[in-house]
């Protein structure tokens, strides 16, 4: 079946599997989500949880309702997937660690290929090269049922 992005307020289409991916939407929202609309939730996690506020840009204890998010996945509520893009200048093996920390029980966790397209943070950026993307999902693999690389070439 085809992926589409929808709101959670659309109602369920025929042949789709609905699915949100989770930018923005922090816990309250997350529990709105109506289960009989939405098939699948996919969230990102830019970050181990020490880099959210920077990145987020919000007010208040943006990494607190992060955190309550994930949780609430992991319990879960909606099958799920987490995703982190690699990007060689923002993560490294302690935060590699810390988000294997963030997501322990965790189902499934996406590692994507960064790829620069442009309206980036910081100019610059690049991907990590595959040999550390392996080693990355081997210490992560420690803590999630299932990580798979996306976007490599293996």
């Amino acid at each position: 079946a085809d992926h589409q992005h929808v709101d959670p307020g659309f109602s369920r289409c025929q042949d789709f599997i609905q699915w949100v991916v989770i930018e923005h939407l922090l816990d309250d929202d997350i529990r709105r989500i109506d289960a009989r609309l939405v098939d699948y939730v996919a969230m990102d996690v830019k970050a181990p949880l020490y880099d959210y506020e920077p990145l987020l840009l919000a007010e208040g204890d943006a990494s607190l309702r992060v955190l309550e998010s994930i949780e609430l996945l992991k319990r879960g509520v909606l099958p799920y997937e987490f995703r982190t893009t690699l990007v060689a200048e923002m993560i490294d093996e302690a935060g590699v660690a810390n988000l294997a920390e963030l997501l322990r029980g965790a189902d499934k966790l996406f590692l994507q290929k960064f790829e620069d397209r442009g309206g980036n943070l910081a100019e610059g950026l690049s991907a990590v090269p595959l040999e550390m993307a392996k080693a990355y999902a081997e210490i992560l693999s420690k803590a999630v049922k299932q990580v798979v690389l996306r976007g490599y070439s293996l």
